[in-house]
């Protein structure tokens, strides 16, 4: 890794055969390194490109085996994130691309089942566990990150509970 590259590199990096290099192959290398890099199973992780790359990054570069080295960013949670991807000709760098993605995560989070008003301690028994895609961070998924708070305002029944919705409980 290069100075100031702290984030895990996929070993080997992915070698792929001419005209291959697309932006599934792409989205597809940057989830595994996704899910290595939080610990989760790889089907708990998706991205999204926010914009074609493969093609743009390659043009004008011959082909004939191409290796894609993803360098993960310094934080990565649900929602916008950005990575490098390196192509590789055998020992050769033909390009360092950014690389801007939704990541989505597949994770246990607590719904509320009922009701709940404005100032109101949250309970067991007053949500849920459900497993959702996410994308976006802060979700509640132990009903112990809620102890010691109440709601900010009125919560309806089926709302996911995020972190933002509470505020310290007054004594």
């Amino acid at each position: 890794a290069e100075a100031g590259e702290q984030a895990a590199i996929i070993e080997p990096p992915l070698a792929v055969e001419t005209g291959q290099i697309t932006d599934g192959l792409l989205e597809e290398s940057i989830a595994v390194a996704c899910s290595e890099r939080l610990g989760r199973e790889r089907t708990d992780v998706a991205v999204h490109l926010s914009q074609p790359i493969a093609v743009q990054a390659l043009r004008g570069i011959e082909q004939s085996e191409v290796e894609i080295q993803i360098v993960p960013g310094q934080s990565l949670a649900p929602g916008a994130n950005s990575m490098l991807v390196k192509f590789w000709h055998g020992e050769e760098l033909i390009k360092t691309t950014p690389v801007r993605f939704d990541l989505l995560v597949h994770q246990s989070v607590l719904v509320l089942n009922r009701f709940v008003p404005r100032g109101t301690a949250i309970t067991a028994d007053m949500v849920t566990v459900e497993h959702r895609t996410v994308r976006e961070a802060g979700f509640a998924s132990r009903i112990e990150e809620l102890e010691g708070t109440e709601t900010l305002r009125d919560l309806p029944a089926g709302t996911p509970l995020m972190g933002n919705m509470f505020r310290v409980a007054r004594a």
